[in-house]
Order: C-alpha cells, then structure tokens, then sequence
C-alpha cells in the first residue's frame, strides 16, 4: 500500500514554535505537487462536455483523500466568493481546517470552476461510499458540545493508518486534555475508542466534533454505557456512605 506524505495541519507560524519547519515545507510542497497534478487530470479528462469518471479517482490513488481534501478545500477557501461553485461545495470546504496563510494561493487548483465543482463532488462521492462519520454527522462548534471534555467526538479518518482507517474507530470518548477547550492553548485530548476501549491521544485538530446523539450507532451507545459505567457506580457508592 502506498505511503502518503502526511498533511500537515498547522500554519508556518505554529511549525515554528513547534519546531516542525521540516514537515510543513515538505507538506507545502506537496500541496503544491497535488493542486497541479489535479488540474492536469482536469483538463485532460474533460472533453468540453463531461469530466471523466475517474479523474478524481487518479488523484486519489496518488496523493491519498486526506491531501486531495486539503488542496480540494483551500481552494474552496481561496475563492469562497466565486458563485460558479455549488453552495454545498464551497460549505463542504469550510469544514476542512486548512490555516489561512498568505501562501495559500500557491496551492490553489486554476481550473475552471464549473469543471472543478464536478471533480470535488465526484472525490465527495468516492470519500462518502466508504461510510465514514464526517462534519455533518456532528453538533456545530457554537452549540454546547464544543467543548470536548466527557463527550464523543468524531475523529477524523485521516487520524489513523490505513488499516485502521474504518468508521467504527472514529468514535471517541474524549476524557481529558487542554485540547478539549475551544480557549485553551494547549492542543492535546486524551480519551478512549469506544470500539476497543483503546487510550488514545491525539490534537484537537484531529477530532471533526462531537457526534450528534441521533447519528450514533446503537452499539457505540452500548459501549460508552460501559465505560462510563465504574465511574456512575462509584458516584453511588460515595453517595451512600
């Protein structure tokens, strides 16, 4: 299977108070490299009429969904005005954190956008027939589920590694971690898969939201009553004494 480089998901400026300069450049460079070769599958396969079924397909295949989204959705970003686009493209591509930079332009696909629109909807297309949880799946950032702490979260699929990478690891029951505040400045969350009840760690910008209660399954309703469930009787217990 092949190795993607990994997208990076902070701005310059945080890489250098991290100490992470290496990664971003590598990161920017292949945005850059991704947003070019889309817009040669673009025009390419697109015969002044229909764009090929598989453009996006080939994108994908070389760069992997988590570097198409991130160019497909800065683009979105970049021209957020431009009325060419659908409505639900440009919300979709709010829902993807990409730290506006002045060199966002650089990876900002040119193709025309009525032909891009299709190419976006056609990845959204290949993202969504793997079921995976994503932003609509999840209450918005200004309800009362924003901050983190005690709920489940959505963590994004580009957090795992492929053979992880299935929607029944996604669901997290986020515990602790400064990364569960909206304010605070630190960036990490702690808490447990529901699936497995595995601890894991990860960054605030690694967690989509936190799961409406109607879209989650019945068995990850089962499993948070699970784990949740020595802490309730403890609570109990010290009640009655």
């Amino acid at each position: 299977m092949k190795e993607f480089v990994p997208v990076y998901q902070y701005s310059e400026q945080e890489s250098l108070r991290w100490n992470e300069q290496a990664k971003w450049r590598e990161s920017f460079k292949e945005n850059c490299s991704c947003a070019r070769f889309i817009e040669e599958q673009i025009r390419s396969s697109f015969d002044g009429m229909t764009l090929d079924s598989t453009a996006a397909q080939r994108a994908v295949e070389e760069f992997g969904f988590d570097r198409v989204f991130h160019v497909l959705a800065n683009t979105m970003q970049e021209k957020s005005t431009d009325g060419r686009f659908s409505q639900s493209n440009r919300a979709w591509g709010r829902t993807v954190c990409v730290p506006r930079e002045g060199g966002n332009w650089a990876f900002s696909i040119e193709s025309h956008p009525a032909v891009l629109d299709g190419f976006i909807n056609q990845t959204r297309k290949l993202w969504q027939d793997q079921g995976f949880f994503e932003a609509r799946h999840c209450l918005p950032d200004r309800s009362p589920g924003y901050d983190y702490e005690n709920q489940v979260v959505v963590v994004s699929p580009t957090f795992f590694s492929q053979k992880y990478r299935k929607p029944e690891y996604q669901l997290m029951l986020a515990e602790h971690g400064f990364g569960c505040s909206p304010t605070a400045s630190g960036r990490k969350v702690y808490g447990k898969i529901l699936q497995d009840g595995e601890k894991i760690v990860l960054n605030r910008q690694d967690i989509i939201g936190v799961i409406r209660q109607e879209c989650m399954p019945d068995w990850a309703k089962h499993r948070l009553e699970e784990l949740t469930a020595p802490k309730q009787e403890q609570t109990m217990d010290t009640q009655s004494m």
